[in-house]
């Protein structure tokens, strides 16, 4: 099984994105400089990942319904701890959702009763 081939199976209910072209024009400037200082990587085809800081990082996927899923994940010695999940996101509160993943001192639902 080639690397594509295994990688379209793990991915299955996730649809390609460019991260210039596709998520970053849906995320304000601010928020983008807040969380990680303008750094980004695309990991593969279906994921992206910005630092946040201290190990937590924020993933985001785009799902076949045109909604994001955003992630806030600890990585520490090689292994990664995936801590919340926003699922089903629509583009115009991707941005408030990558920016809340971000904040890592603060759960989902302390940051939603503000």
């Amino acid at each position: 099984m080639t690397y594509d081939k295994a990688l379209d199976k793990m991915y299955s209910g996730y649809r390609e994105f460019d991260l210039e072209r596709d998520l970053i024009p849906q995320i304000h400037m601010g928020d983008l400089m807040s969380i990680s200082g303008g750094q980004r990587t695309q990991l593969n085809k279906y994921e992206v990942s910005f630092p946040a800081g201290q190990g937590y990082h924020v993933r985001v996927k785009l799902g076949f319904m045109d909604t994001w899923e955003v992630e806030r994940v600890f990585e520490r010695e090689g292994k990664v701890y995936l801590k919340e999940t926003w699922s089903d996101v629509y583009a115009f509160e991707v941005s408030r959702a990558v920016y809340e993943a971000s904040c890592f001192h603060h759960s989902k639902a302390e940051l939603q009763s503000r």
